[in-house]
């Protein structure tokens, strides 16, 4: 018995007689491509949301007993070194260590009074 010989589009029987013209459509035509992920720039921007816990997470639980300049410079001293590494590089570790300088220099002024 001749085994079934196959063409680019069309399956022969063992006497040359055409069985199945078939047609070959990739996959892709039936599945939809997935979009990608929506970015929400506004509220959960990717600099701040690397990580388990968002970076304004942090800073409320860091600041909640703080008040005022100690609270702000605080919360920014967090806020520049979580997205350091995303957003502007050794800027933001520079405008983390001001803000540092800042607070350091409040504390020790207040300790004085």
């Amino acid at each position: 018995m001749k085994p079934l010989r196959m063409s680019k589009n069309t399956i022969h029987s063992p006497r040359g007689e055409s069985i199945i013209d078939t047609v070959y459509t990739p996959l892709s035509d039936y599945i939809p491509p997935v979009p990608p992920p929506r970015v929400d720039t506004v509220n959960h921007p990717s600099h701040y949301t690397h990580g388990e816990i968002e970076c304004i997470d942090a800073i409320n639980a860091a600041v909640h007993d703080l008040k005022g300049l100690e609270a702000v410079c605080t919360a920014n001293v967090i806020k520049y070194l979580w997205r350091w590494k995303h957003k502007n590089g050794v800027e933001g570790l520079k405008k983390a260590r001001w803000y540092l300088d800042k607070l350091i220099k409040e504390v020790v002024d207040g300790e004085k009074r």
